[in-house]
């Protein structure tokens, strides 16, 4: 679904709720049949459709503190590999 919406011009930084963009929802936390885990794939495809690795929430958090907190290694180093930076920080401070 996501490839066939931006296919069709959908914003690949259109933000949400709290402002968060895709790749925050990508990143983070998501069930979904009862599998607990990031969208990798989703990842991938924003990630080549040119979506800002760096982007903010309205907290300041990005893709990588969502997937750092919610333990998902396998998006964190694809973070990484695209420039995330690992000393970002949010409005609490934290890294």
């Amino acid at each position: 679904v996501v490839r066939l919406l931006l296919e069709n011009g959908a914003d690949v930084e259109a933000r949400g709720y709290n402002e968060q963009t895709s790749m925050h929802k990508a990143a983070g936390r998501v069930v979904t049949d009862g599998y607990y885990g990031g969208h990798v794939a989703m990842l991938r495809l924003l990630l080549e459709k040119g979506a800002n690795v760096e982007a903010r929430d309205h907290d300041g958090r990005t893709a990588l503190h969502r997937a750092s907190y919610d333990s998902h290694e396998e998006i964190v180093v694809m973070l990484y590999e695209k420039g995330a930076n690992i000393e970002a920080k949010f409005k609490n401070i934290r890294t």
